[in-house]
């Protein structure tokens, strides 16, 4: 029988590798996996790239169905780097979720001022558009209500 030993060399920081197995377990459908993988990458990620990790698993709860949980980690990535278009992209569909769309239409506008691509930008104008109107309409009701126009 013959043995390879194999010289193991540094790829890249630990925070990464966790980072792309959690991605790869995540098309794989095996969110506990990706979770676990997300984690590890916390524990090691230096400060100013934090946002990376917290941003993806934010994106992998919510496709779990977990807004909540997903917001708080897109908030505290938002903290990390508030200029990343994807952080902000993200942040803004889980509040439009959540129903705040004036804070969601501005992670949009954000968003837009950096996002090179045009393909995504015409993705991201459309969710800015529907979270303007819901805004709008909010408002509006809101100062009908005010006047008495409008009850429940």
């Amino acid at each position: 029988m013959t043995f390879f030993l194999f010289t193991i060399k540094k790829i890249g920081p630990a925070w990464i590798l966790h980072t792309l197995a959690a991605l790869y377990w995540r098309g794989q459908g095996r969110a506990s996996n990706g979770i676990e993988c997300f984690r590890q990458a916390l524990s090691t990620v230096p400060d100013q790239h934090r946002h990376i990790p917290l941003t993806n698993l934010a994106a992998l709860l919510l496709k779990m169905g977990q807004v909540k949980d997903a917001l708080k980690l897109a908030a505290e990535a938002h903290r990390v780097d508030g200029i990343e278009p994807t952080t902000n992209y993200l942040t803004g569909l889980l509040y439009m979720l959540e129903g705040n769309h004036s804070i969601a239409f501005r992670h949009f506008q954000r968003s837009l001022k950096v996002e090179p691509l045009p393909e995504p930008l015409k993705v991201i104008e459309q969710y800015k558009l529907v979270a303007a109107c819901h805004a709008i309409e909010k408002d509006a009701a809101q100062q009908l209500q005010c006047q008495g126009v409008v009850k429940d």
